[in-house]
């Protein structure tokens, strides 16, 4: 994570302290040093120490993210990697979700740069409410607004939500505040569009798009994943006489079936 992100994240923490009364039903907590916010919102000497690297597409996944190609199915669905990937990783998750964060930081930030980076494989992501229930679904809501206000704001802020979930600030004040702080757009803009988005658009918001195409896969947690190979239809994985279709598929195996299906 790099120190531009660390800086939202104390900026949201120090924010939350003040309006805990508002927020939350527990008592304030009592005021004291800066290393009692730290630690409060489970941020570490280790993860300072790590914010304090250079920003590049090598030490930082959001700026990896930002120099691939990022398109949508003919569904909507936002992907990112090349358009004709042998291989396709589609993954449910909700942002909120602890195995989602566990997921994503021992699976699917490798998945991406060691398979997406380099052109090998394609990431699909679908969100699916589970732990962040309603937060999610606005959180979805105002990505895909932000998106279309400001293309190439899902995929920089697709880290993002994984960290702020992590760092126990995952919530609609402060998604909007990143939003708003690092895209050229307004509260007024996002929270209008998303009240508009049936007037003006003749599709629904891809979060009503995406929960169905879960359900009609037989999804019922998060993380879960499908595979597709060469663009076709979604499916769960088989590999060496496994059917993997509940939960995430572990790197190792993914890895193989990646390297089965290369082009010679």
């Amino acid at each position: 994570m790099n120190r531009r992100r660390w800086l939202t994240i104390l900026c949201v923490a120090l924010l939350l302290l003040v309006a805990l009364p508002v927020l939350a039903q527990d008592p304030e907590p009592a005021a004291g040093p800066l290393d009692g916010i730290l630690n409060f919102f489970g941020i570490t000497p280790d993860m300072l120490e790590a914010a304090s690297q250079p920003v590049s597409a090598e030490n930082d996944l959001g700026a990896l993210l930002a120099t691939l190609p990022q398109w949508r199915t003919e569904d909507g669905a936002f992907v990112i990697g090349p358009e004709d990937a042998p291989f396709t990783l589609v993954e449910f998750a909700d942002w909120a979700c602890p195995h989602c964060i566990t997921y994503e930081r021992e699976t699917v930030t490798t998945f991406l740069r060691d398979h997406v980076a380099t052109g090998q494989a394609a990431f699909e992501f679908r969100p699916f409410p589970t732990a962040g229930g309603d937060t999610t679904v606005a959180a979805i809501q105002l990505l895909e607004c932000a998106e279309t206000l400001h293309p190439g704001a899902f995929w920089s802020s697709y880290t993002t939500l994984y960290e702020m979930a992590a760092a126990g600030a995952y919530n609609v004040d402060t998604i909007i505040q990143m939003l708003t702080s690092r895209l050229e757009v307004t509260r007024q803009d996002l929270v209008n569009c998303v009240m508009t988005w049936s007037e003006n658009n003749e599709k629904p918001m891809q979060i009503q798009t995406d929960y169905e195409f879960a359900l009609a896969a037989g999804v019922t947690g998060t993380p879960s994943v499908l595979v597709r190979f060469d663009g076709g239809e979604a499916q769960p994985l088989e590999w060496e006489g496994q059917t993997w279709n509940q939960g995430g598929v572990p790197l190792q195996i993914l890895s193989a079936v990646i390297a089965s299906v290369q082009p010679e």
